[in-house]
This record gives C-alpha cells, structure tokens and sequence, in this order.
C-alpha cells in the first residue's frame, strides 16, 4: 500500500469520525432544548471517545508528515479534494459546537438567576458565624466560644 492510501485511508476515518460527531451535535442541541440532562451527559461521553479517535488519527498523520507542514505534504500527495472536504466538515463542526455552546450558556444563565432569586427569598439565616443573631434590626451575641 501506497503512502498516499494509507493517509487516504486515515484522512477517511477522520472524515467518518467528524460525520459521527457532527451527528452527536445535533442530538446534544436537541436534548438541550428538551432539558434532557441525562442525554446530554451521555452525548458528551460519546463526543470524548469520538474526538480522541479523532486525536489520535491526527496524531498518526502527524507522524507519517515526517516534519513537513501538513497541508502542504497532503497536496504533494495530490490529496488536495480529502483535505478541502475535511476542512469544510470542520467548520461546520465548529459552527455547530458553537451552537450548542450558546445554547448551554443561555441555560446556565437561566438557572444561575433563577437560584439567585430563590436564595434572596431565604431572608438571612439564624446567626452569622460570630454568634450574632439578627431579628430584623438589632443583634444581639447568642454564644461565644
């Protein structure tokens, strides 16, 4: 087998990888949006496997480079068509990561100001850590150690 195929062969797994990714960011979105947490966690283990098969993929092309840049070595390989057809997966991976990002955050804000009031309903708590009593507003030394 050629060098040429067997990094044809890597830049197809990798492709197959990200298309499975890709796939994985769509549910994670959807999950987000239906507040399935559970589900959410569960694609977030599957993009880690995915994304370190993905590494090590990498990692492997890397090597064969031998030191040369990497774009440039695929296009001496005329490997010019697998490259540019990564590459577009690759942004719209980013693009959908960013998504679900935004999503999340949205969420995380939601729920940081939802505790904020529920802990502003509490009113201050029996005695602070000094001993000290507060009954509205006068407060008086409960017990000191």
């Amino acid at each position: 087998m050629s060098t040429a195929d067997t990094v044809r062969r890597n830049l197809d797994a990798q492709y197959a990888l990200a298309e499975e990714l890709d796939a994985l960011l769509l549910q994670e979105r959807e999950r987000v949006q239906a507040r399935d947490w559970p589900a959410v966690l569960a694609i977030s283990r599957d993009k880690v496997t995915r994304v370190q098969r993905l590494q090590k993929l990498a990692t492997d092309l890397q090597l064969q480079a031998a030191g040369n840049a990497l774009p440039a070595w695929l296009r001496s390989l005329d490997l010019d068509a697998e490259l540019d057809r990564l590459a577009l997966l690759a942004a719209r991976l980013q693009r959908s990561n960013r998504e679900s990002r935004s999503l999340l955050d949205h969420h995380q804000a939601r729920v940081g100001a939802a505790l904020k009031l529920l802990q502003r309903s509490q009113g201050p708590g029996l005695y602070g850590r000094h001993g000290q009593a507060s009954t509205g507003r006068i407060s008086r030394v409960l017990a000191a150690a």
